[in-house]
């Protein structure tokens, strides 16, 4: 994937097989047309959509780099404002990973800021769940060692616009981070049944 690039996959649902009754053997009984009675326990279909974001280059006033010192400023131009589509039919739930290395990491959808201050090195990487009844927000370490880094989140509640679970609003979305590093967005679109 190009940076902001996405990929939409099919409607998947969490089931169980709970009755498999076979209707028509085909020929040596090799093979059989089976009847499944299947059961959904959560009730809901679900849809994910992957956007994968990379850090882009910024270019300079005409000259292709920044200026090669460090400033509380950047000279180079700044990035064109981006936008994300969620397909859902309403706000719905995502999945964050962050890739290190990063730094108090957050991303802002329209007015909402999602953000976790911790420091992730290379090879770590920072989750965040945020569908009802499975979120967390954890940091896995280059060797496997899962971290609860909730107690880091920026602050907030539902609507104050810095919750980190605040569900990502339906249609085109203003979306904007520091671009310092690589993460995944993975917007859930949830139906009932």
């Amino acid at each position: 994937f190009l940076s902001g690039d996405s990929c939409m996959l099919p409607r998947t649902a969490l089931c169980y097989v709970i009755g498999a009754v076979p209707t028509n053997y085909w020929m040596d009984d090799r093979f059989a047309e089976i009847t499944l009675t299947i059961l959904l326990p959560e009730g809901l279909w679900t849809r994910e959509t992957l956007h994968h974001f990379t850090p882009e280059m910024s270019t300079g006033f005409g000259s292709g780099v920044d200026f090669p010192f460090e400033f509380p400023f950047d000279l180079a131009a700044s990035r064109p404002p981006r936008a994300i589509t969620n397909d859902a039919t309403g706000a719905g739930p995502f999945i964050w990973r962050v890739f290190g290395p990063a730094r108090d990491p957050y991303f802002k959808a329209n007015d909402d800021v999602h953000q976790v201050n911790v420091v992730l090195r290379n090879g770590e990487r920072l989750e965040v769940d945020s569908r009802p009844g499975k979120r967390r927000a954890i940091k896995l370490s280059a060797a496997g060692e899962v971290t609860d880094v909730f107690h880091l989140r920026l602050r907030g509640s539902l609507g104050s616009g810095s919750y980190l679970y605040e569900p990502i609003p339906s249609g085109r979305v203003s979306f904007s981070w520091d671009n310092g590093y690589a993460f995944d967005l993975v917007l859930i679109d949830q139906t009932d049944t």
